[in-house]
């Protein structure tokens, strides 16, 4: 085609995606821009952590829906962090996450967990992990809610507070290790934060408290109003203008 060159922006080294868990891969992406008959996969030019890229890279994907391959970023990344309000990633794949697939992908990513030789590979390991687990604690948290058992739905979602502790201190560790960007830090504050918010929200409203039972998708949304039994700004065309 006549190319100069390649450049490679760091853009999703954002949302858990630490640059030393990419070297191997840009390296082999180098060669393969040379040569296109470059011998060995991208798998295989992770050397020690190949067993690893295997589960994350393949194997994973192949469980299709929310780890299927994407041409724009994770809908689950996103959903979970991005967009700080981690409930986004339940309203979308609560049903998915809940089921096989779910069971499925933290087998996988349990034995990724145990094949990643540094900090790097375990680091986005426990990021897929963890946004698993809060998609299924967050379900479990929402059959309490509808059968009125606030405090039972309180309980499955307490601990995902320490779940996003733990990816915090994940997220300041890869900065510390490659730099990148500190965004992941504070995203995992909001997302801890929004949890508390919620989980006042079930306090004040899960018995009927308001003379109804707001939807888990309503009560869970920063724009949630009490009394607001239509939710307007969720019907209205302009509502999310």
């Amino acid at each position: 085609m006549g190319l100069a060159g390649v450049c490679v922006t760091t853009w999703e080294s954002g949302l858990f995606g630490a640059m030393d868990s990419l070297f191997p891969a840009l390296k082999w992406a180098a060669k393969a821009c040379d040569d296109p008959e470059t011998e060995g996969s991208m798998v295989e030019a992770y050397g020690d952590a190949t067993e690893w890229a295997q589960l994350v890279g393949v194997e994973l994907p192949l469980l299709g829906k929310a780890f299927a391959y994407s041409k724009i970023r994770s809908g689950l990344k996103c959903r979970l962090l991005l967009y700080s309000n981690p409930f986004l990633a339940w309203m979308h794949h609560g049903e998915e996450l809940s089921g096989e697939v779910g069971d499925q992908s933290l087998e996988l990513l349990e034995k990724a967990l145990q094949a990643a030789p540094s900090e790097a590979e375990k680091g986005v390991t426990l990021f897929l992990r963890g946004a698993v687990e809060f998609v299924r604690m967050a379900e479990q948290a929402r059959l309490e809610y509808r059968d009125y058992r606030p405090d039972a739905a309180i309980g499955k979602l307490a601990p995902t507070r320490y779940l996003f502790e733990t990816l915090e201190r994940v997220a300041e560790r890869s900065v510390s290790r490659i730099g990148g960007s500190m965004a992941d830090i504070e995203r995992c504050k909001a997302a801890r934060r929004w949890v508390e918010v919620v989980i006042n929200r079930i306090r004040n409203y899960g018995r009927g408290e308001l003379g109804y039972l707001p939807a888990f998708e309503v009560i869970t949304n920063p724009r949630f109003m009490p009394h607001d039994q239509a939710s307007w700004w969720l019907i209205n065309k302009w509502a999310n203008q």
